[in-house]
C-alpha cells in the first residue's frame, strides 16, 4: 500500500550508513509548485514532470554544496514527496485519495504558507531555480571554495553550541544565506533601512545596513528575496531581541505591541 512505501530520505543501509539529507523548504517550495500544477494528481514516476523535479532538485544540491548518494531526491523518492502533500489537500480527502500518510513537519508549514498563495509560491520557486542555475550566482562555487563552505559551517556549528538560543538566528544570517541576494538587496535600497526610511548616520559611514530573514533560516525560513528586508543593525538587533512578529498584510514588524511598517518597500508584496 502507498503508506508503506520507504521515504527517499529514509537511512540506506544499516549500521555505519548515512542518511541522504533531509527535504529542506526551498525543496518542499519546488515540490510544491509541481503538485499544485497538477492539482493533486502527480504524473508517474517516469513522467517528464517528475524527472525534471528530479533534475532541478539535483541542481539545488549541488549549488548549497549538499549531495547524497544515488537515490537522493530521485524521480521514485520525488514522485513519494509530492504524494505526502495529498494528506493535507481537502480536494483529495474528500475523494478518499490519502495518498503517503508519513511525512516531515515542515511539509505542512510549507503548505500553509503557500498552497493558498500560488502567486507567491511561483515566485518563490523561481528565485529558487535561478539562484540554483544561474552560472556565477552565488549558489555556484569552485571546488575550494565548497570546502571552504563547508568548514565555516562544521565552525558554524560549534558556534551555535556556545551561543544562546535566542543570538543563534542572528550569527546563522551572518554566515549561511544566499549572498547575491544580499547583494541585490543592498543595491536596491542604498543603505536605506526600510524601518526607519534613513540611511545610518545619513550615509557618512556608506551602507551598514544588514538583510534580515523575515521568517528566521533556524525555524524552517527560505534563503529566497521574498523572505528578506534590508535593517539599520540597531532595528535588525531589536527585532531579533524582541522576536518581533511579522504582519504580511501590512507589511509591519510588532513588538510589544507597537507596530512597526516598512515605510519604503521596493521588493515585498502584502500577503
Amino acid at each position: 500500500m502507498a503508506d508503506q512505501l520507504v521515504q527517499e530520505d529514509a537511512p540506506e543501509g544499516r549500521s555505519g550508513s548515512k542518511r541522504n539529507p533531509s527535504w529542506d523548504k526551498n525543496e518542499l517550495i519546488l515540490a510544491l509548485s509541481v503538485y499544485l500544477e497538477h492539482d493533486g494528481n502527480p504524473p508517474g514516476k517516469a513522467s517528464d514532470a517528475i524527472q525534471g523535479l528530479s533534475d532541478q532538485l539535483a541542481r539545488y544540491r549541488r549549488s548549497i554544496h549538499s549531495q547524497g548518494d544515488a537515490k537522493l531526491r530521485n524521480p521514485n523518492g520525488v514522485y513519494m514527496k509530492l504524494m505526502n502533500f495529498r494528506r493535507f489537500d481537502p480536494h483529495c480527502q474528500e475523494t478518499g485519495r490519502v495518498g503517503l500518510t508519513r511525512g516531515n513537519a515542515l511539509e505542512e508549514v510549507v503548505w500553509q504558507e503557500f498552497a493558498h498563495d500560488r502567486t507567491a509560491l511561483a515566485a518563490a520557486a523561481k528565485e529558487i531555480r535561478e539562484a540554483s542555475t544561474k552560472p556565477g550566482e552565488a549558489l555556484h562555487v569552485g571546488a575550494s571554495e565548497a570546502e571552504d563552505a563547508s568548514g565555516l559551517e562544521r565552525a558554524l556549528d560549534v558556534l551555535e553550541q556556545q551561543t544562546p538560543p535566542e543570538r543563534r538566528e542572528y550569527l546563522r544570517e551572518l554566515v549561511v544565506r544566499n549572498r547575491r541576494h544580499v547583494a541585490d538587496l543592498k543595491a536596491l535600497y542604498q543603505g536605506v533601512c526600510q524601518v526607519s526610511g534613513r540611511q545610518v548616520l545619513d550615509g557618512l559611514v556608506g551602507d551598514v545596513t544588514e538583510v534580515h530573514h523575515i521568517e528566521w533560516l533556524t525555524r524552517g525560513g527560505s534563503d529566497v528575496m521574498s523572505n528578506m528586508v534590508v535593517l539599520a543593525p540597531d532595528v535588525h538587533a531589536a527585532v531579533h531581541a524582541a522576536d518581533a512578529v511579522f504582519d504580511w498584510r501590512e507589511l509591519a514588524f510588532v513588538i510589544n505591541g507597537k507596530r512597526f511598517p516598512l515605510v519604503v518597500n521596493k521588493h515585498l508584496r502584502p500577503r
